[in-house]
């Protein structure tokens, strides 16, 4: 909330699903703490034992949602991070995640 006053965004706007400036702005603030987070837990990987990445494995489909969202220039409301309606969608997000755990990552 404290975002979205300081970037003017009103209810109605994220309701409505109105794309602005101001609902960018608030989009790319989340996402920049998240991606600090992300990061954070990254560098602590090479320290914590292989069983406990797999806990992490979550975060795999996090960093696939920053990325996207990186790409429509923060949109929330962009269609290319709509759920398609395909089978390969699933199955990238498998395929990464399975990688990861084989690596020990996330």
């Amino acid at each position: 909330m404290d975002l979205a006053v300081k970037y003017g965004v009103s209810q109605e706007d994220v309701y409505a699903g109105s794309s602005s400036e101001g609902m960018r702005d608030v989009a790319l603030s989340i996402a920049s703490v998240a991606k600090q987070h992300l990061d954070e837990a990254r560098a602590f990987a090479p320290k914590l034992p292989r069983t406990a990445c797999a806990v992490m494995l979550s975060s795999v489909g996090c960093a696939r949602y920053l990325s996207a969202l990186e790409a429509v220039n923060f949109d929330v409301f962009h269609s290319g991070l709509q759920p398609r309606n395909t089978q390969a969608a699933p199955l990238v997000h498998v395929l990464q995640t399975k990688y990861h755990m084989l690596l020990g990552t996330f």
